[in-house]
């Protein structure tokens, strides 16, 4: 499950970063690079957060 979580906030750094250089090269329309930036910041924050529910649930094992 920890993979999932980083997959997830991996994919919302990669959208940031393409929306980014989208803006500099100038071949994503302003309104899609808006929703990029919204989707790709909400996958970095739901995929850190989902990590770190799961490492507080894991050292309960212990």
């Amino acid at each position: 499950m920890n993979r999932i979580s980083s997959v997830a906030a991996i994919l919302g750094v990669s959208i940031v970063i393409i929306s980014i250089i989208g803006r500099f090269l100038n071949y994503i329309p302003f309104g899609q690079r808006n929703m990029m930036l919204v989707i790709g910041l909400t996958c970095m924050l739901l995929g850190t957060l989902w990590k770190v529910v799961q490492e507080m649930n894991g050292d309960d094992d212990n």
